[in-house]
């Protein structure tokens, strides 16, 4: 589930105050009980597939009209989805395993590309976030992420290098952290997530590093998460993190 190894033992009802072996370690250990090799790491660089095209302006590509509409729809104004297209290097899919999904690439601190979770613009798709696999899979020959999105933030390299920051609203999802980031830039007020409702330790030495940069965290998740907001600000000491509070009848960012 790309979730810390304390929040894994917690949930399986096990002692989390025993230290937890390495990642690496239990990896070999499983691999070992099952019976099988070590898989080998491919140290390749990630890179876009070419079945990606980027989404670009209005009217350029055709067939990426749809994934504008669905943006559109989303109550996004065309000059928000022109800065968000930009900022977040957005590709869309019309083919292959991701096809008809809105692709955000995820990058490293460093701009490198770590891995992608893909949004489906299909009403009807009961998976609405598909997301590159990290270890392979029987029948899987694609690509595979450096990384889980639990260990990064969105939009590293854009929060580290914008000239205005000022408050930085931590959310949930990728779609929560953009509306935030569209409406409040002019302001220094920009989005990030955390792919999910955990926060690993790797998420909290990137926000470490960029509460350097801004002056104020703000925690805003959906209203109907009652106490996890005060179990992730509990785990984000000693940041000066502070829990947002929705309008009542708004049921997300």
């Amino acid at each position: 589930l790309n979730i810390p190894q304390a929040d894994a033992r917690r949930l399986a009802g096990e002692d989390t105050f025993t230290p937890s072996p390495p990642d690496e370690d239990l990896s070999s250990r499983l691999a070992e009980l099952l019976g099988e090799d070590r898989m080998p790491v491919d140290n390749h660089p990630l890179s876009i597939p070419p079945e990606f095209k980027p989404l670009g302006e209005m009217g350029i590509r055709p067939l990426a009209a749809p994934f504008w509409n669905y943006l559109v729809s989303r109550g996004y104004k065309f000059s928000d989805i022109n800065w968000l297209v930009t900022a977040y290097r957005l590709h869309y899919a019309t083919r292959g395993p991701y096809r008809y999904r809105l692709i955000i690439p995820v990058y490293d601190a460093e701009g490198q590309l770590k891995t992608w979770t893909a949004r489906s613009v299909l009403p009807d798709e009961p998976l609405r976030y598909k997301t590159l696999p990290v270890q392979p899979r029987e029948g899987y020959s694609g690509p595979l992420a450096a990384c889980g999105p639990g260990s990064l933030l969105l939009g590293l390299p854009l929060l580290l290098r914008l000239p205005n920051p000022s408050v930085l609203v931590l959310c949930e999802g990728p779609f929560d952290a953009f509306r935030i980031t569209a409406l409040g830039r002019q302001y220094g007020v920009y989005g990030t997530c955390l792919f999910g409702l955990n926060v690993s330790d790797a998420q909290i030495a990137l926000l470490e590093r960029l509460m350097v940069r801004f002056k104020k965290l703000v925690l805003l998740l959906d209203p109907d998460q009652e106490f996890l907001p005060w179990q992730i600000q509990d785990a984000l000491k000693p940041l000066p993190v502070q829990i947002g509070k929705l309008p009542e009848g708004v049921d997300d960012p």
